[in-house]
């Protein structure tokens, strides 16, 4: 059932893409904005739905969420590990150590929490409730807790949900009669206070008469219960880790809880399983170089009988280059020819018969942002703060000096491009995932323009260390890298770390930015694409093992069509390690060529 306000129907119920619409009469509800009267919806279950045994609310926005992990695959499966397997009448998701729940604080607390929803409302000025009152509120809830009484013990361990997604068992009359008795309690609060559903939670849990399960004070294991005085289990929180901030819910909540998930990260734990490894490749067909990964990775690879699957996503626009100015750019051709329409079926080809496996070839002129409905608050955003900027001046990359002001907003849109093509590919290897029933060891994401010079072993590279993912080190580059960069040519990630980097688009928006600027020191700077990355894998906890180029063979090359008709192959971008270099001595860098000579 869906709940929809401000349309006119001559019927209140409609079948919409297999939903039951309710159109609700906004005018004949108590208060004055929505964002208050659908706390009587959402927070009277049992009074909407009588004859349900199970419901589950999810919140509008939740629909909005971009990523596989965000929202349970399976609801019913869902709702039995979080709620039916505990025993308990209702199931909660706790709020989590975000930027978005608790600001730049490092404890999830209510004053926490209050503090950055009025920080965050004073930018949003269509917000419904009085900040003065929210302010109020928070300060009474401490005051009338400040004695030790069994409410206050319970408030003091900061019960805190995000009240969007909420699961609730209805098949006992003791269950019914607890949620009831919550619930009225929550929604006189709502209606004393602020809207906030989510403040005046743990001042209406703490008055409901349960206590702490003995079992649950371990969060460790991710199983926190309320009890009631009889000893039995009411009460269910998730853990906060499990939160779809993380990108973690579908999946996290039902590994944590002990439940096979079937989209849960997993590597082999037998050897005579077969390994399964997918290749993300996006970016431009002027730039793409194809051979070389066929005949130095994936032939390799499937000759170690590892099995293959190959993502393709090219644009045939020839995009800006971010230094135009280089003189070759322009003149970069692909290494399998430049008939978009006779190029899938060639790349199909060629991969089977190396026994791997084309699971999404995508060719089309241009990767469309501008419709993306994140970029677009985005730029709504930064027109409104720097009005007679780009929109794109400031995002992701920040780089204010007057030299690069119109090469950033170039790079800007041409990271976001590559990002959202990723994230359409990675999606799709999801979904083949859950079709095929199995799921990717390894994902190598790689960049159009990777020249592969000599084989790639994969096991030759995992004896390196164990890592979450691995990248070269490129640390005999000159320039060095900055000790807040890592590169980011290649990503060869486990399983288990790869949803951030193939859901690196939107993990952009949900990145603090300004965070990352901050612990640099410059002015008029903020992160690169390099510091980006890793910033996110220090975010997300994940573990880089950086190894020399010897072990990840292959340069960032550009294949240049030269005036006589032939070609010269170059590195575009070169890198180089102090521990197992690589020999590139026969081919030359691009910017070591005189370019103005050659097309004179």
């Amino acid at each position: 059932f869906t709940f929809l306000s401000g349309a006119e129907r001559s019927s209140p119920f409609l079948v919409e893409d297999h939903q039951i619409v309710i159109h609700i009469d906004s005018t004949r509800l108590p208060y004055l904005h929505d964002r208050r009267n659908v706390k009587l919806l959402k927070l009277n279950p049992g009074l909407l739905f009588p004859w349900a045994q199970r419901i589950i609310w999810q919140d509008v926005k939740l629909m909005k969420r971009r990523m596989r992990n965000d929202l349970p695959v399976d609801y019913c499966q869902h709702f039995e590990v979080t709620t039916e397997k505990p025993g308990v009448c209702v199931s909660f998701q706790s709020l989590p150590a975000h930027k978005f729940a608790i600001g730049q604080a490092s404890a999830v607390t209510l004053r926490n929490h209050c503090d950055a929803i009025i920080k965050a409302a004073k930018r949003r000025p269509t917000v419904s409730d009085d900040l003065s009152v929210l302010s109020n509120q928070c300060d009474h809830y401490y005051n009338i807790h400040e004695k030790d009484t069994p409410e206050s013990v319970i408030f003091r361990q900061e019960p805190l949900i995000d009240s969007a997604f909420m699961a609730f068992d209805m098949r006992r009359e003791s269950c019914r009669m607890y949620i009831g008795r919550l619930f009225c309690s929550w929604l006189d609060e709502i209606h004393c206070y602020s809207d906030r559903d989510q403040v005046s939670f743990s001042t209406a849990f703490s008055s409901s008469g349960l206590h702490l399960a003995r079992a649950s004070e371990g969060l460790s294991k991710g199983l926190t219960i309320y009890e009631d005085s009889d000893g039995s289990p009411m009460v269910h929180f998730t853990s906060p880790v499990c939160h779809w901030y993380n990108h973690l819910f579908s999946t996290c909540t039902l590994t944590v809880l002990g439940s096979p998930a079937q989209n849960a990260p997993r590597v082999p734990s037998d050897q005579n399983k077969k390994i399964r490894v997918s290749l993300i490749v996006a970016g431009t067909l002027q730039r793409f170089l194809f051979k070389s990964t066929v005949e130095k990775v994936i032939a390799p690879l499937t000759a170690s009988e590892i099995e293959v699957d190959y993502y393709l996503s090219l644009s045939t626009s020839k995009a800006k280059a971010y230094r135009a100015d280089a003189g070759y750019t322009g003149h970069a051709e692909p290494d399998i020819g430049s008939d978009a329409d006779s190029i899938p079926t060639l790349i199909e080809s060629m991969l089977s018969q190396k026994n791997a496996h084309a699971r999404v070839i995508s060719i089309k002129q241009d990767i469309d942002i501008d419709s993306d409905e994140m970029l677009q608050d985005h730029r709504a955003r930064a027109k409104i703060e720097h009005p007679n900027e780009d929109p794109d001046q400031r995002f992701p990359v920040l780089d204010m000096r007057s030299f690069a002001l119109k090469r950033t907003v170039v790079a800007n849109r041409n990271l976001l491009k590559l990002h959202l093509a990723v994230q359409y590919l990675w999606r799709e290897a999801v979904r083949h995932e859950s079709e095929s029933g199995h799921q990717y060891d390894y994902v190598l994401f790689m960049r159009d323009d990777s020249l592969w010079l000599s084989k790639f072993d994969l096991a030759k590279l995992l004896v390196a260390g164990d890592h979450d993912v691995y990248v070269p080190a490129c640390d005999a580059r000159s320039p060095p890298l900055h000790p807040q960069e890592i590169n980011d040519h290649i990503l060869i990630s486990k399983r288990s770390s790869a949803d951030v980097f193939g859901n690196y688009y939107s993990t952009l928006f949900e990145t603090d930015t300004q965070k990352c600027m901050r612990r640099l020191g410059f002015k008029d700077r903020g992160c690169n694409s390099e510091m980006l990355l890793k910033f996110v894998m220090e975010e997300h906890g994940i573990d880089a093992g950086r190894v020399g180029q010897g072990l990840i063979p292959f340069q960032r090359s550009m294949q240049v069509k030269l005036p006589d008709g032939s070609s010269k192959v170059c590195f575009h971008k070169f890198c180089q390690s102090v521990q197992d270099p690589m020999v590139t001595d026969s081919i030359d860098q691009c910017k070591n060529i005189d370019w103005t000579a050659v097309f004179q």
